[in-house]
């Protein structure tokens, strides 16, 4: 399970897998074995990640 916060196009832009963070929405749904390797945070100007 993780908490995720999402942009209005439901791009993941935050996680935390332990805690919680502002605005987060808990996930328990199939995350890719890649997620945390590929994640880029909104804030390097990168594309953001989409779950659903």
């Amino acid at each position: 399970m993780m908490r995720i916060v999402i942009n209005d196009q439901k791009e993941v832009i935050s996680y935390v897998l332990v805690g919680d963070v502002e605005g987060s929405i808990e996930f328990d749904g199939n995350i890719p074995d890649d997620f945390a390797s590929n994640f880029k945070p909104d804030f390097l100007d990168s594309k953001a990640m989409t779950l659903f």
